[in-house]
Protein backbone atom coordinates (compact mmCIF):
# COMPACT_ATOMS: atom_id res chain seq x y z
CA UNK A 1 0.00 0.00 0.00
CA UNK A 2 1.82 3.52 -1.15
CA UNK A 3 1.73 6.01 1.68
CA UNK A 4 0.20 9.70 1.23
CA UNK A 5 3.32 11.11 1.02
CA UNK A 6 2.56 14.08 -1.38
CA UNK A 7 0.36 15.09 1.56
CA UNK A 8 3.34 15.28 3.81
CA UNK A 9 5.31 17.46 2.14
CA UNK A 10 2.02 19.76 1.68
CA UNK A 11 2.45 20.33 5.61
CA UNK A 12 5.74 22.10 4.89
CA UNK A 13 3.78 24.18 3.08
CA UNK A 14 1.06 24.82 5.52
CA UNK A 15 1.00 29.15 6.46
CA UNK A 16 0.59 28.74 10.31
CA UNK A 17 -0.52 27.08 12.95
CA UNK A 18 -4.38 26.23 13.66
CA UNK A 19 -4.78 27.44 17.69
CA UNK A 20 -6.73 25.36 19.82
CA UNK A 21 -10.06 26.50 20.80
CA UNK A 22 -13.43 25.31 21.17
CA UNK A 23 -15.74 24.37 18.66
CA UNK A 24 -18.48 22.50 18.12
CA UNK A 25 -20.63 21.87 14.74
CA UNK A 26 -24.30 22.74 14.60
CA UNK A 27 -26.89 22.31 12.47
CA UNK A 28 -26.87 25.46 10.75
CA UNK A 29 -22.88 25.07 10.41
CA UNK A 30 -22.28 20.43 9.78
CA UNK A 31 -18.47 20.96 9.50
CA UNK A 32 -15.55 19.52 10.80
CA UNK A 33 -13.57 22.53 11.26
CA UNK A 34 -14.62 25.91 11.96
CA UNK A 35 -13.68 27.36 8.80
CA UNK A 36 -12.97 26.57 5.29
CA UNK A 37 -9.14 26.29 5.38
CA UNK A 38 -6.91 26.47 2.40
CA UNK A 39 -5.75 22.96 1.51
CA UNK A 40 -5.33 20.86 -1.77
CA UNK A 41 -6.55 17.44 -3.17
CA UNK A 42 -4.66 14.48 -5.26
CA UNK A 43 -7.56 13.40 -7.50
CA UNK A 44 -7.93 9.34 -8.52
CA UNK A 45 -6.01 10.19 -11.60
CA UNK A 46 -2.94 11.72 -9.91
CA UNK A 47 -3.99 15.35 -10.65
CA UNK A 48 -3.03 17.66 -7.92
CA UNK A 49 -5.79 20.82 -7.33
CA UNK A 50 -4.79 23.26 -5.08
CA UNK A 51 -6.63 26.44 -5.80
CA UNK A 52 -9.51 26.38 -3.12
CA UNK A 53 -10.69 26.53 0.21
CA UNK A 54 -11.78 23.10 1.87
CA UNK A 55 -13.97 21.62 4.75
CA UNK A 56 -15.45 18.37 5.58
CA UNK A 57 -19.32 17.67 6.15
CA UNK A 58 -19.71 15.62 9.59
CA UNK A 59 -23.12 14.88 7.86
CA UNK A 60 -21.77 12.38 5.05
CA UNK A 61 -17.98 12.61 5.22
CA UNK A 62 -18.01 14.32 1.86
CA UNK A 63 -15.70 17.11 0.97
CA UNK A 64 -17.09 20.84 0.36
CA UNK A 65 -15.19 23.32 -1.21
CA UNK A 66 -15.64 27.48 -2.25
CA UNK A 67 -16.25 28.22 -5.69
CA UNK A 68 -17.09 31.80 -6.72
CA UNK A 69 -18.46 32.63 -3.43
CA UNK A 70 -20.56 29.29 -3.02
CA UNK A 71 -20.32 26.41 -0.81
CA UNK A 72 -20.36 23.58 -3.34
CA UNK A 73 -19.36 19.16 -2.82
CA UNK A 74 -16.76 17.64 -4.77
CA UNK A 75 -17.37 14.70 -6.97
CA UNK A 76 -16.13 11.73 -4.26
CA UNK A 77 -15.97 9.47 -7.25
CA UNK A 78 -13.37 11.74 -8.45
CA UNK A 79 -10.53 12.43 -5.34
CA UNK A 80 -7.67 10.31 -3.43
CA UNK A 81 -6.92 12.34 -0.60
CA UNK A 82 -7.18 15.72 0.82
CA UNK A 83 -5.25 17.98 3.16
CA UNK A 84 -7.39 20.38 4.59
CA UNK A 85 -4.92 22.81 6.72
CA UNK A 86 -3.03 21.16 8.80
CA UNK A 87 -5.20 17.84 8.53
CA UNK A 88 -4.88 14.74 6.36
CA UNK A 89 -7.73 12.85 4.41
CA UNK A 90 -8.39 9.67 2.62
CA UNK A 91 -11.15 9.04 0.69
CA UNK A 92 -12.71 5.34 1.52
CA UNK A 93 -16.09 4.61 0.04
CA UNK A 94 -17.26 8.07 -0.75
CA UNK A 95 -16.28 9.65 3.12
CA UNK A 96 -13.09 11.40 4.07
CA UNK A 97 -10.98 9.96 6.81
CA UNK A 98 -8.89 11.56 9.00
CA UNK A 99 -4.87 10.00 8.50
CA UNK A 100 -3.34 10.03 12.25
CA UNK A 101 -0.78 7.51 11.41
CA UNK A 102 0.98 5.70 8.50
CA UNK A 103 3.56 3.40 7.52
CA UNK A 104 4.44 1.53 4.37
CA UNK A 105 1.61 -0.63 5.09
CA UNK A 106 -1.18 0.94 5.65
CA UNK A 107 -3.11 3.64 8.49
CA UNK A 108 -4.28 4.59 11.05
CA UNK A 109 -7.40 6.50 10.00
CA UNK A 110 -10.53 8.14 11.89
CA UNK A 111 -14.28 9.04 10.50
CA UNK A 112 -15.88 12.08 12.34
CA UNK A 113 -19.91 12.00 11.97
CA UNK A 114 -23.27 12.50 13.48
CA UNK A 115 -23.87 10.62 16.84
CA UNK A 116 -27.46 10.02 15.86
CA UNK A 117 -28.38 8.36 19.40
CA UNK A 118 -26.75 11.26 21.40
CA UNK A 119 -28.76 13.44 19.20
CA UNK A 120 -32.12 11.72 20.12
CA UNK A 121 -31.56 13.21 23.60
CA UNK A 122 -30.61 16.61 22.76
CA UNK A 123 -32.97 19.01 24.40
CA UNK A 124 -33.94 21.36 21.36
CA UNK A 125 -35.45 23.97 23.30
CA UNK A 126 -39.55 24.05 25.46
CA UNK A 127 -38.94 20.66 27.61
CA UNK A 128 -38.64 18.73 24.17
CA UNK A 129 -36.15 16.33 23.69
CA UNK A 130 -35.26 15.53 19.95
CA UNK A 131 -36.26 12.09 20.56
CA UNK A 132 -39.68 13.45 20.74
CA UNK A 133 -39.63 13.64 17.01
CA UNK A 134 -36.57 11.73 16.27
CA UNK A 135 -37.18 10.10 13.01
CA UNK A 136 -38.89 13.91 11.76
CA UNK A 137 -36.07 15.67 13.47
CA UNK A 138 -33.18 13.63 11.58
CA UNK A 139 -34.62 13.91 8.29
CA UNK A 140 -35.05 17.28 8.33
CA UNK A 141 -31.56 17.85 9.87
CA UNK A 142 -30.42 16.11 7.09
CA UNK A 143 -31.86 18.11 4.36
CA UNK A 144 -31.27 20.73 5.92
CA UNK A 145 -27.51 20.07 5.71
CA UNK A 146 -27.89 19.48 2.41
CA UNK A 147 -28.81 22.43 1.54
CA UNK A 148 -25.30 23.56 2.52
CA UNK A 149 -24.56 22.75 -1.13
CA UNK A 150 -24.89 25.72 -3.49
CA UNK A 151 -25.49 28.16 -0.94
CA UNK A 152 -23.59 31.76 -0.78
CA UNK A 153 -20.78 31.33 1.77
CA UNK A 154 -21.39 35.08 3.72
CA UNK A 155 -24.99 33.74 3.88
CA UNK A 156 -23.98 30.34 5.61
CA UNK A 157 -20.97 32.00 7.91
CA UNK A 158 -23.76 34.83 9.15
CA UNK A 159 -25.81 31.82 10.52
CA UNK A 160 -23.53 29.65 11.69
CA UNK A 161 -23.90 30.44 15.26
CA UNK A 162 -27.94 28.97 14.98
CA UNK A 163 -29.44 25.69 15.79
CA UNK A 164 -28.49 22.83 18.35
CA UNK A 165 -24.76 21.68 19.04
CA UNK A 166 -24.25 18.17 17.15
CA UNK A 167 -22.81 15.49 19.17
CA UNK A 168 -20.24 13.74 17.35
CA UNK A 169 -18.86 10.30 16.89
CA UNK A 170 -15.28 9.40 16.41
CA UNK A 171 -14.34 6.02 15.00
CA UNK A 172 -10.86 5.08 14.37
CA UNK A 173 -9.70 2.04 11.61
CA UNK A 174 -6.41 0.57 10.76
CA UNK A 175 -6.64 0.58 7.03
CA UNK A 176 -4.69 -1.80 4.91
CA UNK A 177 -5.27 -3.22 1.50
CA UNK A 178 -8.32 -1.30 1.22
CA UNK A 179 -9.38 -3.01 4.06
CA UNK A 180 -11.25 -1.37 7.06
CA UNK A 181 -10.52 -3.00 10.17
CA UNK A 182 -12.07 -1.53 13.86
CA UNK A 183 -9.22 -0.20 15.74
CA UNK A 184 -10.69 -1.78 19.10
CA UNK A 185 -9.30 -5.24 20.90
CA UNK A 186 -12.65 -7.01 19.50
CA UNK A 187 -12.07 -5.07 15.83
CA UNK A 188 -8.78 -6.44 15.07
CA UNK A 189 -9.17 -10.22 17.08
CA UNK A 190 -12.33 -10.73 15.36
CA UNK A 191 -11.62 -9.20 11.93
CA UNK A 192 -11.66 -12.18 9.10
CA UNK A 193 -7.88 -14.09 8.43
CA UNK A 194 -6.56 -12.44 11.81
CA UNK A 195 -5.30 -15.37 14.06
CA UNK A 196 -7.16 -14.82 17.58
CA UNK A 197 -4.36 -16.34 19.24
CA UNK A 198 -1.65 -14.32 17.76
CA UNK A 199 -3.44 -11.10 18.33
CA UNK A 200 -3.97 -12.00 21.73
CA UNK A 201 -0.21 -12.00 22.12
CA UNK A 202 0.70 -9.08 20.00
CA UNK A 203 -1.51 -6.93 22.41
CA UNK A 204 0.31 -7.92 25.47
CA UNK A 205 3.73 -8.38 24.40
CA UNK A 206 3.30 -4.18 22.53
CA UNK A 207 0.66 -3.66 25.42
CA UNK A 208 -1.73 -1.83 23.27
CA UNK A 209 -3.37 1.32 24.63
CA UNK A 210 -6.52 1.28 22.78
CA UNK A 211 -7.30 4.96 23.47
CA UNK A 212 -3.56 6.35 22.43
CA UNK A 213 -3.18 7.04 18.93
CA UNK A 214 0.62 6.16 18.95
CA UNK A 215 -0.25 2.85 20.71
CA UNK A 216 -3.03 2.19 18.27
CA UNK A 217 -0.30 2.76 14.88
CA UNK A 218 1.58 -0.17 16.18
CA UNK A 219 -1.19 -2.42 15.04
CA UNK A 220 -0.60 -1.43 11.00
CA UNK A 221 2.10 -3.57 10.10
CA UNK A 222 0.54 -6.39 12.17
CA UNK A 223 -2.42 -6.32 10.86
CA UNK A 224 -1.27 -6.06 7.30
CA UNK A 225 0.60 -9.38 8.16
CA UNK A 226 -1.97 -11.11 8.90
CA UNK A 227 -4.82 -9.70 6.46
CA UNK A 228 -2.48 -9.60 3.28
CA UNK A 229 -1.39 -12.84 1.72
Amino acid sequence: MKRFLFLQVFLLFAAGTVCAQKYEPRESWPYLNENFQTGAVRTVKGSLIEDSTYNISIADGSLHYIVDGKIMKIDMMTIYTARVGDQVFVNVGGKMYQVLAETDNGSLIQLVSIDFDKLGKVDIGYGISSSSASAMNVTSLLQGMDSMVNTHFDTAIEKRDNGIELPLLAEKFIYVDGKLVPASKYGVREFPGIDKAAANAFFKEKNIKWNKDESLSELIDFVYGQIVK
